[in-house]
C-alpha cells in the first residue's frame, strides 16, 4: 500500500501487543480494533508492534516506545501466570513500583468465591497496579487494567482477550482519549475500482494528490480491485464532510464506471444488485475457476459448471430466476460436461453470446437481463 502522507495534528498513538502466541500463528485483531475506533477522532495508530513474552525484548520495545510515542496502548501480558511480565517490565520502563491494591484483591477474591472456588495464589499479583496508575474495571475476567499518566504521556494496560479488553476500551479508554487528545474531527473515504490496474491507477492520481487541507491518501490492491483512501482532518466537522463530497466529485468524473463502490461493497455485492431480478443464462460465470466451483452473490450462493477454454456444453435450456431460493445446482439438470470439456454425445456448444470474451479480467458472462 502506498501512502502520499498521513497526517495528524493529535498524539502519536501506538499499540503494542504482547504474547508469544500472536507470534506462532495465532490472529490477532487488535490493530483493525483500535484504528476503526481512533481514527475518526484524529487519533490514528502510527505503528501496531507484537512481542513476546520475553522480559528482555519487552524492555527494549517498551524504552523505545516511550521516547517516541504520547500514547501508549499495550494488550496481553497482564494474567497471574509466570509469563505475564507487562507490569512488572512497564514498572521497570517508568521507574516506579508495583503497589497492592486490597480493594481489587478484594474483588478478585469475590469473583472465585461465586465460582465457589479458592483463589489461587498465583492471582494475587492481579492486584498490583503500577504507583500512579487508575485501574480499570474488568467484567469479564480477573485481570484489571491500567491508565497511567506521566509527564503528558499516557500508557493504557489491557488483557488480551478480546471479551475482556473490548468492554474496557469503549466504556473508558476512549471516552478518555477523545476527550484529553482528539484534535477534532476525522473522516476517510474509500473508493473501490475495477478493470485498472494499480500502477495506472497511481499515474491517473498523481496529477490530483495533495495533502493540503489536512489530507492524505493512501493506494492498495487486492484480487483484482484497487481501493483507493483519502482521509480528511479539521477542526470543523461540516467542513470536513464538505471536502469529501467535493474530491467525491473530482473521483467520480476521474475514473467513471472504473469506480463500483466504496467501503465495506464488494465486487460481489455490486454484481447482485445489478442482477437481482434478473435471469441469468448458462454459461461460464467466472473464467479459471476449478468445476463445481461455489461462488457468492451478496448473501445468495449458486454453483456454476465450466470447462476449460469455453468448452462447457448445453442439452437444453437452463435458467435460473433470481427473486427464487435455490441452488443454481439445479443447473445440472440442464447442463453436462466435466472440467476437460468432454461431454455427452447430445451435447451442443454454448452459443458464443454466452462465452466469456475477456479472460484476462474474470468477468462475469452469460446474464440476460
Amino acid at each position: 500500500m502506498g501512502v502520499l502522507q498521513r497526517q495528524s495534528s493529535g498524539p502519536r498513538v501506538e499499540l503494542l501487543c504482547v504474547g508469544t502466541e500472536l507470534l506462532m500463528g495465532k490472529l490477532n485483531t487488535h490493530g483493525a480494533y483500535f484504528s476503526s475506533l481512533l481514527e475518526e477522532g484524529g487519533l490514528p495508530l502510527a505503528r501496531e508492534t507484537t512481542v513476546s513474552d520475553d522480559p528482555t525484548e519487552m524492555e527494549w520495545l517498551f524504552r523505545e516506545t516511550w521516547k517516541r510515542a504520547q500514547v501508549i496502548v499495550v494488550t496481553g501480558g497482564l494474567g497471574p501466570t509466570f509469563d505475564d511480565l507487562t507490569r512488572d517490565v512497564w514498572a521497570k520502563v517508568c521507574g516506579r513500583k508495583l503497589v497492592l491494591r486490597p480493594e481489587i484483591l478484594a474483588v478478585i477474591a469475590e469473583r472465585f468465591r461465586r465460582r465457589g472456588t479458592p483463589m489461587p495464589p498465583a492471582n494475587r499479583r492481579q492486584a498490583y497496579l503500577i504507583e500512579g496508575a487508575r485501574p480499570l474495571a474488568n467484567a469479564h475476567g480477573t485481570a484489571p487494567g491500567q491508565l497511567l499518566e506521566v509527564r503528558g504521556k499516557t500508557l493504557v494496560l489491557l488483557p488480551g482477550p478480546g471479551r475482556e479488553m473490548k468492554p474496557m476500551v469503549e466504556q473508558h479508554i476512549v471516552p478518555f482519549l477523545l476527550k484529553n487528545y482528539s484534535p477534532g474531527p476525522r473522516r476517510t473515504k474509500i473508493w473501490r475500482l475495477f478493470g485498472m490496474p494499480e500502477s495506472a491507477v497511481d499515474q491517473q492520481l498523481r496529477g490530483m494528490l495533495t495533502s493540503k487541507g489536512g489530507l492524505s491518501w493512501g493506494i492498495l490492491a487486492q484480487d483484482g480491485v484497487v481501493d483507493v483512501k483519502m482521509t480528511v482532518s479539521g477542526s470543523d466537522v461540516k467542513k470536513v464532510e464538505k471536502t469529501l463530497a467535493e474530491w467525491n466529485v473530482r473521483m467520480l468524473k476521474k475514473f467513471g464506471v472504473v469506480i463500483f463502490g466504496n467501503q465495506g461493497e464488494t465486487l460481489e455485492s455490486v454484481v447482485g444488485g445489478l442482477l437481482r431480478g434478473a435471469d441469468i443464462g448458462c454459461g461460464r460465470i467466472l473464467y479459471g475457476r476449478r468445476a463445481g466451483a461455489k461462488n457468492h452473490i451478496g448473501s445468495r450462493k449458486f454453483r456454476v459448471f465450466l470447462g476449460r477454454g469455453g468448452d462447457l456444453r448445453q442439452r437444453g435450456q437452463g435458467e435460473f430466476g433470481w427473486g427464487e431460493k435455490r441452488d443454481v445446482a439445479a443447473f445440472r439438470s440442464g447442463f453436462s460436461g466435466n472440467r476437460h470439456g468432454h461431454g455427452r454425445k447430445s451435447a451442443q456448444k454454448i452459443p458464443n453470446r454466452l462465452r466469456s470474451v475477456d479472460h484476462g479480467h474474470r468477468r462475469p458472462c452469460g446474464w440476460n437481463r
